[in-house]
């Protein structure tokens, strides 16, 4: 299955060749094309993965979602889920944070399937979580994330997805926090890790940087007492305003997992920060809260390369 041409035609912009604005709708036929672009590359990439029986699954990415019903719509015509252009956000984000890393290209791969596998059981996990939403003994909502978590590996093993992309696609949010800060303190400044383990960390960052309207958002804010906010900042705060969270947030106090006592969203908000730093340490950073901003800018790129490369005519028709 190949790429659709677009054709600059299609869009009410007038000059394509001017920085793409990725925070907002505006029918930019350079983001379309860079969404279908992203979803094809992974479809791809995930045929000539191999699981441990030798079989090959390889679906297209949005098939995959519409099969996982995170394309149904409500009675009002609305969209149930969101999940679809968040994995497109954080497939992008992660693609563009490979690239700030310089790693190898079969790296971005496996985290632009991992951004376009990890939420993909979405809709389970939504239902779950809903039904232990209000019982304190599931951790108002925690004990169905936690097995949604799980269906969601089983199903990607029986897909013959590889265990390195299922044991990353997991490990976003407060659940996979003390996973993450135990790497990070055995792993010190002046130990090496493993392509697996900045892997790791880059789909965790990225998951936490995308705030609604699932955007990457580069800008640094100023909070209520003065202090400077960016996008991880902003989409833990964005979480704990949300009063459906409120007991899930708090509940997260007395997981076994959790050693500090810290909220799911404080611990969440802590453990970004220290990705983050170990992240802009490794491309030289001096401003670890800038990161957002040096991935939204990778992004304008790659969707503007994408779209140039699309432009150009077959080698075939060169010369003509």
């Amino acid at each position: 299955m190949g790429e659709k041409p677009i054709s600059p035609e299609q869009s009410p912009r007038d000059d394509l060749s001017k920085p793409v604005n990725l925070l907002e709708r505006d029918n930019d036929p350079r983001k379309t094309a860079y969404a279908v672009h992203l979803a094809v590359t992974a479809r791809e990439y995930w045929h000539q993965l191999t699981g441990k029986n030798g079989e090959r699954y390889s679906p297209s990415i949005f098939r995959l979602h519409q099969a996982e019903g995170l394309l149904e719509k409500k009675p009002d015509k609305t969209r149930k889920h969101m999940a679809p252009e968040h994995m497109i956000t954080v497939m992008s984000g992660c693609k563009a944070l490979g690239r700030l890393l310089n790693l190898p290209e079969a790296d971005c791969q496996d985290l632009v399937l991992i951004g376009g596998l990890h939420d993909v059981n979405k809709d389970i996990e939504f239902r779950m979580v809903r039904a232990t939403i209000e019982d304190p003994k599931a951790g108002y909502g925690q004990l169905g994330h936690d097995l949604s978590g799980t269906v969601s590996a089983q199903k990607l093993r029986f897909a013959g997805v590889p265990e390195r992309i299922i044991n990353i696609h997991d490990k976003s949010g407060h659940a996979s926090c003390p996973e993450i800060e135990a790497l990070l303190q055995k792993k010190g400044d002046n130990k090496d890790l493993t392509k697996d383990e900045i892997k790791l960390l880059v789909f965790h960052y990225i998951d936490d940087v995308v705030t609604n309207p699932n955007i990457i958002d580069p800008q640094i804010t100023s909070g209520e007492q003065g202090d400077r906010l960016n996008a991880l900042d902003r989409r833990c705060i964005q979480n704990e305003k949300n009063s459906t969270y409120t007991k899930y947030n708090e509940a997260w106090r007395n997981d076994p997992r959790n050693r500090t006592g810290e909220t799911a969203f404080q611990m969440q908000r802590r453990v970004g920060h220290l990705v983050e730093t170990r992240l802009a340490q490794m491309i030289k950073l001096d401003d670890p809260l800038r990161l957002p901003e040096l991935i939204y800018q990778q992004m304008q790129k790659d969707v503007q390369a994408n779209w140039e490369r699309k432009q150009k005519p077959p080698l075939s028709n060169q010369g003509n």
